[in-house]
């Protein structure tokens, strides 16, 4: 046989070493969902492998290419610093339900004194890694001047979408799953407009979280929220079309490699065409 693909049968990030290797020996990844389609009655990792085999014959998809080296390094730092940061909400919480036992809240501390120390070092490593790759470094530094976007955020913007700048904005919008999605058949069946979430979910979170903190701080968020909800706009709207916002920001500041800044006279975000600094 001349001619092979393979197609895994991912869960999680447990295939990622494994796709990499394979592609660095010339062997191309693809991949696509199809099993749902062909309503099984059953499921069983031969019926799954035969199952992945067909889509692959039927689709002909493109040839998964990995990150780079280094990108995926800045992906792997970034989401052990979430995880972390997840694990210390689950303690904090623990300790402040006042149900545990004196020794199990002795560990629930040092736990929590352990999880800060890791989480500063993780992050004090995510900086190495932007600071150390010149690309990285600027697009950062770019990305620190759009409102709402600070350091947390920067880096996962970078390590979840490294090549931004590729995507077109509305293909960029459904990958962090912001796109709206409308369900209606004929003119008796029509729900309500929502958001796709069939994209990036850490990428979703990490727009949406910048929404709400954001919103009323920065004159650019701040002057548009109010235009918003004299539209009649319900609150989890108006924070969902701001993360919307600050995802094109970042695709054009990055793709036009020009700094974020406001025009004076109406608080509007726009960029200026001018010298980068």
């Amino acid at each position: 046989m001349s001619w092979f693909s393979l197609t895994p049968d991912r869960a999680g990030e447990h295939g990622s070493p494994a796709d990499c290797r394979c592609h660095g020996r010339g062997h191309g990844m693809r991949v696509k969902a199809y099993g749902q389609s062909e309503l099984p009655r059953n499921k069983t990792d031969k019926l799954d492998a035969a199952s992945i085999a067909r889509s692959c014959r039927a689709h002909d998809p493109s040839a998964w290419v990995p990150p780079a080296t280094h990108l995926r390094g800045l992906r792997e730092l970034v989401r052990r610093c979430e995880g972390l940061k997840v694990a210390r909400v689950q303690e904090i919480n623990r300790q402040k339900s006042g149900t545990a036992s004196p020794a199990v809240a002795a560990s629930i501390a040092a736990h929590l004194d352990w999880l800060d120390r890791e989480i500063e070092a993780v992050m004090n490593a995510v900086q190495e890694a932007v600071a150390s790759d010149p690309v990285l470094s600027r697009n950062h530094e770019l990305l620190l001047s759009i409102p709402g976007i600070g350091t947390v955020t920067a880096p996962v913007l970078l390590a979840e979408v490294p090549n931004i700048d590729r995507f077109p904005p509305k293909a960029l919008a459904a990958f962090a799953g912001l796109s709206p999605q409308e369900y209606s058949s004929g003119s008796t069946v029509r729900r309500p407009g929502r958001i796709s979430r069939m994209g990036s979910e850490r990428l979703r979170r990490a727009l949406y979280m910048c929404a709400l903190s954001s919103r009323r701080r920065k004159p650019a968020l701040a002057d548009f929220v109010q235009r918003m909800r004299a539209a009649g706009k319900p609150p989890k709207v108006i924070l969902l079309v701001i993360a919307r916002k600050l995802l094109v920001f970042a695709h054009a500041i990055v793709r036009s490699q020009k700094p974020f800044a406001l025009k004076a006279e109406n608080h509007d975000g726009h960029l200026i065409r001018g010298s980068a600094g």
